[in-house]
Formats: structure tokens, sequence, C-alpha cells
């Protein structure tokens, strides 16, 4: 680190690595407590073995939840894909007045709790009578995911050099076909990783699906926090740990192909 000494950059490098590892402990005790044969939940555990896990696989509602979740999360996470993408493209391509309270505005869900946001979608949606239905969920989900692809999608675009778009122009391309094939694959690693959070962002939202899930079509993290509720159940450190872990694959997977994850962090595609 240039500008800090020695001394301070190796106590300010032991305490990043320190903090990472208290944000990564519950994680990693859950993966930990997981893998147990008894019939309770402990830390660590006294006997190891994958039997809650073939619970998880056998049980017709943990299954049921997951493939629910799946299919509202698919759908949030495209719908978000391309709103996100339109919004981003027309806010950095024109300049008018009102254009930064308009960013605020359609962000505005990133800052407001959700218990608020889920009151307000049950209202509103039981207004125009879909409260109950699962495209009442999507709907409430795309609000707080696309913002994740709008301001992704804004980072790419910003180190996009808009004289390619102009030769495109000049050459004779339809603005369709200049987004087609230059302006699209040149922001799809931005794109990929806004659309990838949103998904793990639908997948994993408890309190709106909470207030707006039916008994018949309940997600999996209203199924968890219900099971959860009512006392220590190993399946859920079972079904928790599963989620953990196909979710580290899933970023190590993204982040190998397609490099997207840097864009989080301010480096260079």
């Amino acid at each position: 680190m240039n500008g800090i000494p020695r001394g301070w950059s190796a106590l300010m490098r032991i305490a990043a690595f320190l903090f990472m590892v208290f944000m990564l402990a519950p994680l990693i005790v859950i993966v930990i407590a997981s893998f147990t044969d008894d019939g309770y939940v402990q830390f660590p555990p006294s006997t190891y073995g994958i039997r809650w896990y073939r619970q998880v696989f056998q049980s017709a509602n943990i299954m049921g939840g997951v493939l629910f979740s799946f299919e509202i999360a698919l759908a949030a996470a495209l719908l978000s894909g391309l709103l996100g993408v339109a919004s981003a493209l027309a806010l950095s391509r024109a300049n008018f007045r009102g254009r930064d309270a308009i960013v605020y505005f359609l962000t505005m869900p990133l800052s407001v709790p959700h218990v608020v946001l889920a009151l307000a979608f049950l209202q509103v949606l039981s207004m125009v009578q879909i409260a109950t239905s699962p495209w009442g969920i999507v709907a409430s989900h795309i609000l707080i995911t696309t913002p994740y692809v709008l301001r992704l999608a804004q980072t790419s675009l910003a180190d996009l050099d808009q004289t390619i778009e102009r030769a495109s122009y000049s050459l004779g391309a339809t603005p369709a076909q200049t987004f087609r094939m230059i302006i699209l694959p040149m922001i799809a690693p931005g794109v990929i990783a806004g659309v990838f959070f949103a998904f793990l962002l639908s997948f994993d939202e408890v309190t709106i699906s909470i207030f707006l899930s039916t008994p018949g079509k309940t997600t999996l993290p209203a199924q968890i926090f219900a099971i959860a509720s009512t006392g220590s159940d190993p399946i859920v450190t079972a079904t928790s740990g599963l989620l953990i872990i196909v979710a580290i694959i899933a970023i190590l997977f993204i982040e190998k192909f397609f490099g997207s994850l840097r864009l989080l962090i301010g480096g260079k595609i």
C-alpha cells in the first residue's frame, strides 16, 4: 500500500483477514454442523455423515420449495436483466434534467427495509388481486433485484468506448444490430453478474416471500424459516449447508469463465 508504513500495512492486512474470518465463520459452522448423523444440531458434531442430506432430497416439502424458489428466482432474474439493461442503456446514453433522480428512484429499494417493502407489496398486490399469485412474488422480487442489474450494467457501459458504437453506425448498422453485436457482447460480464446476483437474491429472499406465499406455494427460505422457528431440526442445517455449497460453486464458475465479479470491486474486465 503506497504511502502507508509497512507496519500499519501489515496490521491492516491482518485486520482485514480477521474480519473476513469473522464474516465467514457462521457459514463454516453451518456447513460443518450439517454433516452429522445425530438427531439434533450441535457443533462440532459427535458423529459425521450425510444422513440429513439424504433427508433433504427425500422431503417432498423441501424439494417442492426448491423447485418453486427456482422458478420464481429464474423469472425474476431474467425480467430484472431485461429491465436493468434497458434502464442502464437509456440512462447512460441520454443526458436530461432529472436523470440522477431517476437513478436514485430505481435504486431506492436497496435502502428500504424488506419488511417495509413486504407490507407495501402485500397492500398493493391485494388491491389488484394477485397477492397470493406466484406472479405477485415475481413482481415484488423484480423490484429488489433490478437495481443490482442496473448498477452493474451501468458500470460496464461507463467503461465502454462509445467511438465503437459510432463506428458501427457509420458502417450502416441499425441501433438494434449495434446493441446485439457490439454493445451486448462487451457488457456481457456485467450483465451476467447482475442477473446472477439477482437470481441469488430472489432465491434467498425470505421476508417478502413469507408475506406473499400461500400454504400450497411456499418458497424454500420461507419453509426453512417456518421449520427453524419451531425448533432445532438438522434438516434445516443440511438444507442451508447445501445452498451454501451450491452458491460457492456457482460463484466460482461465474468468476472462472466470465470474470464478472471483478466489477464488484472496481477491477477491469
